[in-house]
């Protein structure tokens, strides 16, 4: 069963290797993952059009990593928040994705990371949940 943990998430405030604002970095460990990379990117972009937040999903070409799928999603969910973000990223495990409130992006980035594994298990996603 694949299972996704965050560990070391810090805020980077201001210009850092990331960015050119602030971000949370973390990394993510993935363990037997049910799913590509690829597969994910489009299981999360259907579930976010099926919700109604196509374009909250930050565009970009593929989804070269999990950690990449968990960025984008926590992107866009800060995005349906109401945060004008506009920048995530993932060097392997690594991934880091901008902020405005560290408050509101904390729990955005453990909830990308939720429903990215929700969505490599097959499971059903309820966004009003």
């Amino acid at each position: 069963m694949t299972r996704l943990q965050l560990s070391r998430v810090h805020a980077l405030a201001g210009a850092n290797l990331w960015h050119s604002d602030q971000v949370l970095e973390a990394e993510l460990r993935v363990d037997t993952p049910e799913m590509s990379a690829e597969a994910l990117g489009k299981a999360l972009s259907e579930q976010f059009v099926f919700a109604g937040y196509a374009r909250a999903l930050p565009a970009g070409s593929g989804y070269p990593t999990v950690a990449d799928g968990v960025a984008r999603a926590a992107l866009a969910l800060e995005r349906v928040a109401g945060a004008r973000v506009s920048y995530c990223g993932s060097r392997g495990p690594a991934l880091a994705v901008e902020f405005e409130d560290e408050a509101m992006a904390r729990p955005c980035l453990e909830a990308a990371a939720r429903l990215c594994e929700s969505v490599m298990r097959g499971e059903t996603v309820d966004f009003a949940a």
